[in-house]
């Protein structure tokens, strides 16, 4: 019996499938051009949610709507296997050459194995980056900077952006306190302007917001975000994710 590890490898059908080390799951993706050698890439934990006190952003919201349909999923397509072989008082090891899988095929052999390990890695994609604000800055790039500090856990510059309503009067200081990266949150790669209306002292700004969970995996959500005119200029005072 071959014991193959867990990752991408050609199902048959000219795609690249994900084995989970004992079955196929649904995933799948185009190969990349030949290249080099490089390491197998492990595919990242889902975002954890953020303190109580600080709710998700309406990108990162949509990112673990994705994710949690995603993994879903992937239970539905394991426990077709399981519920299959209840009648049995044993279950069979899956073997390199006749285990089903979800496309139709058999477990990947030795020399798809070494095809898969030599797959390119998806170099990370660089974060959106919080843009200089001022007080004549406009409600959609007040919006856009804000949902980037968020992402990138930094606390101070959210604080700058927010409205005193948002912060509920807290010092930086104290808004800060507690609040820690965890490392493993999908990072915001772009933010595109899907409608702005403004007011004499209120503004509406609608994003369409892109987020990569790394390899090259993304998703999409959309958020409206309420601004308010101070005295600095517009600053978020809250959101509401669309979809």
């Amino acid at each position: 019996m071959v014991n193959v590890d867990p990752g991408w490898y050609p199902d048959g059908s000219g795609l690249l499938r994900y084995w989970d080390g004992q079955a196929w799951t649904e995933h799948t993706h185009n190969p990349a051009p030949p290249a080099e050698p490089a390491p197998t890439q492990v595919l990242p934990v889902a975002a954890e949610a953020a303190p109580a006190s600080r709710p998700l952003s309406g990108g990162q919201i949509g990112a673990l709507v994705v994710a949690g349909v995603l993994a879903l999923a992937g239970i539905g397509l394991m426990l077709v296997p399981t519920l299959t072989g209840l009648g049995s008082s044993t279950a069979a090891a899956p073997a390199p050459t006749s285990v089903a899988s979800a496309s139709g095929g058999a477990e990947p052999s030795a020399d798809a194995t070494a095809a898969g390990a030599a797959e390119e890695t998806v170099e990370p994609a660089a974060a959106l980056e919080i843009a200089e604000i001022t007080a004549d800055s406009s409600p959609s790039e007040v919006a856009i900077a804000w949902v980037a500090a968020w992402n990138a856990n930094d606390c101070i510059a959210e604080h700058r952006l927010s409205s005193e309503e948002r912060t509920w009067g807290m010092s930086e200081e104290d808004y800060c306190e507690g609040i820690e990266p965890t490392g493993d949150e999908p990072v915001l790669v772009g933010a595109e302007v899907l409608d702005e209306s403004v007011g004499a002292d209120a503004a509406e700004v609608t994003l369409l917001e892109t987020v990569d969970w790394g390899d090259g995996w993304t998703s999409d959500s959309t958020t409206a975000y309420m601004l308010v005119l101070t005295d600095a200029g517009w600053r978020v005072s809250d959101f509401e994710w669309i979809e």
